[in-house]
């Protein structure tokens, strides 16, 4: 079985989802990623982040699962 854990700073339980089925091909490593809240990453997390390719994020919690988060977009942006 392959590791698909991601290491980024201050981010527990992301993982890269290459590999995985899709219809009749797979999913393309680096380029599809799940992981938990992103409140919880360092700088050095945002700036792993961004390294990996990531620039867009979609949130699947449902309404009552978000709060708030402050994320430092203006940062990203940068």
């Amino acid at each position: 079985m392959t590791d698909r854990t991601v290491a980024w700073g201050g981010l527990h339980n992301a993982r890269d989802l290459g590999g995985l089925p899709a219809g009749t091909s797979t999913t393309r490593f680096g380029r599809l990623y799940r992981a938990p809240r992103l409140d919880g990453l360092d700088q050095q997390g945002w700036d792993e982040l961004l390294d990996a390719g990531v620039r867009t994020i979609i949130d699947l919690r449902n309404p009552h699962e978000i709060l708030p988060l402050a994320l430092p977009a203006a940062r990203l942006l940068d």
